[in-house]
């Protein structure tokens, strides 16, 4: 029914007769079509499931680093680019982090607190 739908729609938005929109579309994909009378903006292709979940167990992998390029080719260059600032900003942020632990946990084990430090 949304086929017949959509089909009626375009129908009645172009005013020809059906195998006029028949002939006109014959050389013209069905996508560029819908474009061009504004039935749809963008055609995102569906994901494929091998693919994505091969991306995750690569990802996932602690021995290994994070696969930027595989995600550049499956998800595009932002997508990517998100995934190599994440990469880059944990690698800045980790030695800050170790310090903060370290400090942490000696001034827990000699019970010193933020209220009775002697700064």
């Amino acid at each position: 029914t949304e086929t017949s739908n959509l089909a009626r729609k375009l129908n009645e938005t172009l005013h020809l007769p059906p195998n006029e929109i028949a002939a006109r579309c014959h050389k013209m994909y069905l996508f560029d079509t819908l474009r061009k009378n504004d039935f749809i903006d963008v055609l995102d292709p569906l994901h494929s499931t091998h693919l994505k979940n091969q991306l995750l167990q690569a990802t996932l992998k602690v021995s290994s680093d994070i696969p930027i390029q595989a995600y550049r080719e499956y998800y595009g260059e932002e997508v990517a680019f998100y995934f190599a600032w994440m990469k880059f900003y944990i690698r800045a942020l980790l030695f800050p982090g170790i310090t903060g632990l370290v400090i942490f946990i000696i001034r827990s084990i000699r019970g010193v607190t933020i209220d009775t430090d002697s700064l």
